[in-house]
């Protein structure tokens, strides 16, 4: 892919364009930025699992009753997950985690 940049001289009485290349490319590479974003996201998920594991052993003696309630006690104690990631996938992970079992 090639684009021109149009530059104007000035040559006496009379305008000349000359079109000079000022990008040469053959792939741009848009992807990098998504996938950087999902591999933080996978990061900031295990990183909440393991929190959520520890309010849950030492808090709640491994039982929960409601995940929902269990996730807003957890976002009262550590807000900066809700801010990185969608409630839905903090919601999912819990419900996953209560499923497996917390230990």
């Amino acid at each position: 892919m090639c684009f021109l940049d149009s530059e104007r001289h000035r040559t006496g009485s009379q305008d000349n364009h000359v079109n000079t290349p000022v990008l040469d490319q053959k792939v741009i590479n848009s992807d990098q930025p998504y996938e950087i974003n999902c591999i933080k996201k996978d990061e900031n998920i295990e990183s909440f699992r393991t929190d959520l594991k520890k309010l849950v052993v030492s808090k709640y003696n491994c039982t929960v009753e409601s995940v929902p309630d269990l996730l807003a006690d957890f976002n009262r104690r550590y807000p900066g997950y809700k801010q990185i990631l969608e409630y839905q996938d903090l919601l999912n992970e819990a419900e996953n985690l209560d499923s497996w079992g917390w230990t």
